[in-house]
């Protein structure tokens, strides 16, 4: 199993989703997250896909746009 970072538009919700999942590949690992977060095929469009856990950096939203973001609940 790898790791994956997903990142989906979860179209209810209107917003992005950015989570690491483990998958055999990278559309398994969104089939896995679709489950996990509960959503049918047609509620969650997939952004892209990255083979490998990510860093991520905080920006300034005082000086930039930032797009919505659907955290999953704990």
């Amino acid at each position: 199993m790898k790791v994956f970072t997903v990142f989906v538009y979860v179209t209810p919700a209107g917003a992005h989703h950015v989570e690491e999942m483990p998958g055999l590949d990278a559309t398994d690992a969104v089939i896995r997250l679709r489950a996990k977060l509960e959503l049918e095929q047609s509620e969650l469009e997939v952004v892209a896909v990255v083979p490998e856990a990510l860093a991520f950096e905080w920006v300034d939203p005082s000086r930039v746009a930032l797009a919505p973001y659907c955290a999953s609940s704990p």
